[in-house]
């Protein structure tokens, strides 16, 4: 069994938390964390977007890693916190697996950034007042590498880049470039 979910002096040193207990996330992360109760579906929605943006950047930039994400399935945001898991903080029940194949090395087993198997929050639902009758609803972004989007079509690179983009039914779309790094 894994280890329980603790902030414990360990966690913090690793940047997978900080002295308020959170998860350390990147910016647009933290703030959806920390405000979707209170935002209109528009804005949870956007915010979520904005979030996996970073996370998917984050699964493809050099010495950022996105393996190991917080209980809420959003990534760490600082490298040490990566590295953490990977290594010594491995069961750590704050440490929750993506898989090897979410990351390069040394965290993992992708060889290329265009590799990672990283995957865009799936399980995400509307919730609080400014969901309004809506809350409880499903909603869901995708991570297109090589991609690039408008509201109405996706573009790629390379044809197996397209396979996400061609079945995009999802209510949000992001799209990170490798040429933009």
């Amino acid at each position: 069994a894994a280890a329980a979910a603790v902030c414990d002096a360990a966690a913090k040193k690793a940047q997978l938390c900080g002295g308020d207990g959170k998860s350390l996330l990147n910016i647009h992360c933290a703030t959806w964390r920390d405000s979707r109760q209170v935002k209109s579906v528009d804005e949870q929605k956007r915010f979520l977007a904005k979030c996996m943006q970073q996370d998917c950047a984050q699964s493809i930039e050099d010495k950022s890693y996105c393996r190991f994400r917080d209980a809420l399935g959003l990534c760490y945001a600082y490298e040490t916190a990566q590295e953490y898991c990977a290594g010594e903080g491995a069961g750590n029940g704050l440490c929750n697996d993506g898989g090897a194949d979410w990351a390069r090395r040394p965290v993992g087993t992708a060889g290329a950034p265009d590799e990672t198997k990283w995957m865009p929050k799936a399980d995400a639902k509307l919730e609080g007042a400014g969901a309004g009758s809506r809350a409880g609803e499903a909603y869901t972004c995708a991570c297109l590498k090589n991609c690039g989007c408008t509201a109405s079509a996706c573009y790629c690179f390379r044809d197996q880049d397209k396979v996400g983009a061609l079945s995009l039914s999802l209510s949000l779309s992001l799209s990170y470039s490798l040429s933009s790094l």
